[in-house]
């Protein structure tokens, strides 16, 4: 049961990455691809191995792409269009905030920037709740492989301890 809830999760996730990996040359169409790769790989490897992370390390994961999803609202793409059109977006790898700014002639558009600072009111904003989702997927299959790594490596850790400080001290063959 374990095996198959993990591989239904995890294997549309690989086909999907792969899908995008293979038909995009966008960068952030890549990067998110090759993320969901890597994440649905290690979801299908929890199945298989019977390994997890526990709730303390879906906690941590979930931390973690909250994070890479506000920190990349420090990501800005900025364009200016032939319509005479000004646009923002902010977030990676979509942008879900959006500022946008017209007006009837292009040397107004290019100080677009001064425009709004003196009058905010005047720029039209908006949040694309879809492209926020998969901003969080996005971070949060970043995140996944980090925290498989670290809650694996401090197991190892642990257990490495726990034998050594079971070994006999001092019973060892080196002569005196």
């Amino acid at each position: 049961m374990r095996l198959a809830v993990h591989a239904l999760v995890g294997m549309p996730m690989v086909v999907f990455g792969a899908l995008l990996e293979l038909g995009q040359s966008a960068p952030h169409l890549r990067a998110f691809g090759a993320a969901m790769i890597v994440a649905g790989s290690i979801v299908v490897w929890f199945g298989v191995s019977g390994k997890g992370l526990g709730v303390a390390g879906w906690a941590t994961v979930g931390g973690l792409a909250a994070a890479g999803l506000a920190a990349s609202l420090l990501f800005v793409r900025e364009d200016i269009s032939c319509m005479f059109c000004y646009h923002r977006g902010q977030g990676y790898p979509w942008g879900f905030v959006h500022t946008g700014f017209a007006h009837d002639d292009m040397p107004t558009v290019e100080r677009a920037h001064e425009i709004m600072a003196a009058q905010p009111g005047i720029a039209s904003r908006s949040f694309d709740t879809r492209q926020a989702v998969l901003d969080a997927v996005f971070w949060a299959a970043v995140a996944l492989p980090l925290v498989t790594v670290v809650t694996h490596v401090r197991a190892a850790f642990r257990r490495s301890s726990e034998v050594i400080a079971k070994a006999p001290a001092g019973g060892g063959t080196t002569p005196s």
